[in-house]
């Protein structure tokens, strides 16, 4: 498996920090990670290196990612994306994102379709609808969050 390469790239002056762990070779995947972040190199990462060049910002407020107070709302979130794909150089990638991480790739997409080669998005949040906003996942206990992560609470942990 592939160890990764972590470097830390800027968006430009008086923009934020991002840290962006990259590893593999072939086409790129663009991977956006969830609220509980990428605490390792391990899982599906090391799996999709083996036939993508993969890189994994770690979003603003996690590692060594700055950017937080830039962003106003969820929209700016999303437009972040599309300046760190800039700032890496890539163009039409495959955009692959997980739970929070798979809100901000359908979000992206939706935005700007021909600029995502293509998209898998595993565990999604959801699409943002005003009449049905998301509630704030970061205020909240992990009791709190159940319901809001599985379909049948009562079934989230058995086995």
């Amino acid at each position: 498996m592939s160890t990764p390469l972590t470097r830390l790239i800027e968006l430009g002056p008086a923009r934020p920090r991002v840290e962006v762990l990259e590893a593999g070779d072939g086409p790129a995947l663009f991977f956006l990670h969830g609220a509980g972040g990428i605490p390792a190199w391990e899982g599906a990462l090391p799996l999709l290196a083996r036939a993508f060049r993969v890189y994994a910002p770690l979003l603003p407020g996690f590692g060594q990612s700055t950017g937080l107070e830039h962003l106003e709302d969820e929209h700016d979130l999303f437009l972040h994306g599309f300046d760190v794909m800039e700032a890496l150089g890539l163009e039409r990638p495959y955009v692959v994102g997980e739970s929070m991480g798979g809100w901000i790739a359908a979000e992206m997409a939706a935005l700007r379709p021909r600029e995502i080669g293509r998209l898998a998005l595993a565990a999604p949040v959801g699409l943002w609808r005003d009449e049905a906003p998301l509630p704030d996942m970061f205020g909240m206990m992990v009791h709190e969050l159940v319901p809001y992560l599985f379909h049948d609470p009562r079934r989230s942990c058995s086995p």
